[in-house]
């Protein structure tokens, strides 16, 4: 639909990336939110981000990375160009998770009250997340005929396999 929202001279910003981060700032609002509701110091929320966003791009990247090795194996510097896209958005969600009950746990915090405390910022996220892949026009449905049915732009992964078509 819209893979750059603009350009910033000669630097194109991306909507998925736009939205993934707005879905990480906007969850990590709620969950600090949500910590200092249950008595949870909010700036261990900042400190669980730091962990966790790092974590989850690395995660994505490698699950991305996983499905597709037929080309990485023959391009491993590839694996690097993060820019170029390629993120796998449930091995960041696994990674991330892995990361904010290691850091529950380190810091003394029972991992299910932490788990409760990050699971609506999570869901949050996911939604915002699509919405960038829906922008991006990389995860879509099949070929339709109904009147709600979505045309996408021919630079899109979804434009290119289906041309013209809802």
């Amino acid at each position: 639909m819209r893979p750059i929202l603009f350009e910033l001279g000669s630097l194109p910003i991306r909507s998925y990336g736009v939205m993934m981060a707005i879905a990480f700032l906007v969850g990590i609002w709620l969950a600090r939110r949500r910590a200092a509701a249950r008595g949870i110091d909010p700036d261990l929320i900042i400190d669980l981000s730091v962990f966790v966003i790092l974590a989850s791009v690395a995660g994505a990247r490698a699950a991305y990375v996983i499905v597709r090795w037929d080309y990485f194996a023959t391009e491993p510097l590839a694996i690097l160009r993060v820019w170029e896209g390629g993120l796998a958005q449930y091995g960041g969600i696994l990674v991330g998770t892995i990361t904010a009950l290691i850091f529950f746990r380190r810091k003394g915090i029972d991992i299910w009250k932490g788990a409760d405390l990050l699971v609506p910022s999570v869901a949050l996220g996911v939604a915002i997340g699509r919405l960038g892949c829906f922008l991006n026009g990389c995860c879509f449905g099949e070929a339709c005929s109904l009147p709600w049915g979505v045309v996408f732009g021919p630079d899109s992964v979804a434009g290119m396999q289906f041309p013209g078509v809802h």
